[in-house]
Formats: structure tokens, C-alpha cells, sequence
């Protein structure tokens, strides 16, 4: 069986072409990429995340977004990240985040490493982003990166008692209302 062909394009006729699609892609490095589903739990939490943002943000300059909102990177990629707060003006028809001030990854099994390297790379690329957050779908955990002058600094929450601090837009997030409802599954042996 052969491999189907690896299709190319520019930024420009991505999203362009990205318009007529049924599923959604990314653009990696001028390739097209197409998008797997989640699991239950990382669904849960990423509309724990919407509703619990949405809220908090209510009033705020700050909107969330979920995973239908494009990032566009600086090098030329495209992402769907799960969660992202957009600081800016965004147009009723723009098709990615104006202003991306926070950003926010449900780890899955298969492709944790790879969220947290090359894509964590590529969103702290950004100018406006402060802060890139990777949350756990097995345990209730995070890691939030925030951006500290040139650099970048990382604090861990474990638990459903701890919470994690996005202080670019005012905002401490308790890990119980990021797991509400949320089961995880039983470790493997």
C-alpha cells in the first residue's frame, strides 16, 4: 500500500483552501496536517476550560476561545490550540486569534512530548502570548510557562486543590473547576 502524498502549500492558499474542508488542519512547516479527535476527558476539560475562562473573563477586554480559533506563528505555521485567550480585537470573520495572550494544551498520550517541545517553541515565538499552559488529561496536573522578561519560567499544580496563576490577564484558575466531572482512567499496568 502506498503512503498518501504529503500536501503542500502556502500560508495563503491554506486558508483559503482550509475554508472548503469538513475537518479541521494545521499547517506545519508549509505541509497540511490534518487534526485527530480527543477522548472524553480531554473534551471535559477543555470545556470546563471555555465555560470556567468565559465567565472569569466576562466584562474583561480578554475573550476564550476553543479549539476552532486558529494561532498563527511567526515561521508560518498555523495551530488549533485547545484554549486560547485573546487579548486583541478580533473580527466577527478573522480566522485566527488577534491578540493570543494565553495558551492552553490538553495533553494527549500521543503527542505530549511533541506539545511540549516544538509547539511550546512555536507559541512562546509569539510576541503577544504570556502564558502556555499544558494540562494533564490522566491526573489533575498543569504546567504553566509565562513569559518573565527575555525568558520564560515554569510552576507545576498537582491536585485537585491547587490552582495555577495566569497573571497577564488577572486570573488564578482552581484545578477543581478545570476538572469538574472529569474521570480519568484507570492506569495501565
Amino acid at each position: 500500500m502506498n503512503a498518501p502524498a504529503r500536501l503542500t502549500m502556502s500560508r495563503d492558499r491554506y486558508l483559503d483552501w482550509e475554508k472548503t474542508q469538513e475537518r479541521k488542519h494545521e499547517l506545519v512547516e508549509g505541509e497540511v496536517r490534518s487534526m485527530a479527535g480527543g477522548t472524553a476527558a480531554h473534551n471535559a476539560i477543555c470545556a470546563n476550560l471555555i465555560i470556567t475562562l468565559g465567565i472569569r473573563l466576562k466584562g474583561k477586554p480578554c475573550r476564550a476561545f476553543g479549539s476552532d480559533m486558529k494561532v498563527a506563528i511567526p515561521n508560518g505555521n498555523m495551530r488549533y490550540p485547545d484554549v486560547v485567550v485573546d487579548c486583541g480585537k478580533p473580527k466577527p470573520t478573522d480566522l485566527w486569534a488577534a491578540e493570543p495572550r494565553v495558551i492552553i494544551e490538553v495533553l494527549s498520550p500521543s503527542t505530549e512530548w511533541f506539545d511540549q517541545t516544538q509547539k511550546l517553541e512555536e507559541y512562546q515565538s509569539i510576541a503577544s502570548v504570556a502564558h502556555v499552559a499544558f494540562l494533564s488529561q490522566n491526573r489533575a496536573f498543569g504546567r504553566v510557562w509565562s513569559r518573565a522578561g527575555d525568558g520564560w519560567t515554569s510552576v507545576d499544580s498537582d491536585g485537585v486543590k491547587a490552582s495555577f496563576g495566569l497573571a497577564a490577564i488577572d486570573l488564578s484558575l482552581p484545578l477543581s473547576d478545570v476538572y469538574d466531572g472529569v474521570e480519568f482512567a484507570a492506569p495501565e499496568n
